[in-house]
């Protein structure tokens, strides 16, 4: 396997990770060969989004993936470019008000997709917008689990 962004299937019942949809070989995202940075998917697990960049500083780009296609090739041209600018790679993170925070390297402020739920420019991506109170971004945001933000099944 060459470096890139894969698409895998998991089996949450038996925790086995395999190519996506049985594909014999694993499934490469279309990122237009620029470096994947940042994932992550939206709460319902329907949009994909990558940021891509590198650490030197290059045009960055914002990805959003329909997974509900029914084909990978679909999945793959269902990519809406969100925003490209000029900066290095910055991570992506879904916050508790289910909204996806991109991190601008060197800036007092971070970016926003609104509502990550919708498709192309309807998830209403704010750029910048999130000021940091005095603090300056870097390429990363906190690490954490997402997924504890899911309700509880009793």
């Amino acid at each position: 396997m060459s470096d890139g962004s894969f698409l895998f299937d998991f089996d949450d019942t038996t925790g086995i990770v395999s190519n996506y949809n049985g594909a014999v070989n694993p499934q490469e995202l279309n990122t237009n060969g620029a470096s994947n940075y940042g994932v992550e998917f939206s709460v319902s697990s329907r949009r994909l989004y990558l940021s891509t960049g590198s650490f030197s500083g290059a045009t960055e780009n914002l990805f959003q993936y329909d997974l509900t296609q029914p084909t990978f090739a679909s999945i793959n041209s269902s990519r809406f470019a969100v925003h490209s600018y000029f900066n290095t790679r910055g991570a992506l993170q879904l916050g508790p008000d289910n909204k996806i925070y991109w991190t601008s390297d060197g800036s007092p402020r971070i970016s926003v997709i609104n509502n990550p739920e919708e498709l192309g420019a309807a998830v209403n991506y704010s750029h910048q917008s999130v000021d940091l109170g005095g603090a300056t971004a870097t390429q990363g945001l906190p690490p954490f689990l997402s997924s504890l933000l899911l309700p509880i099944e009793l």
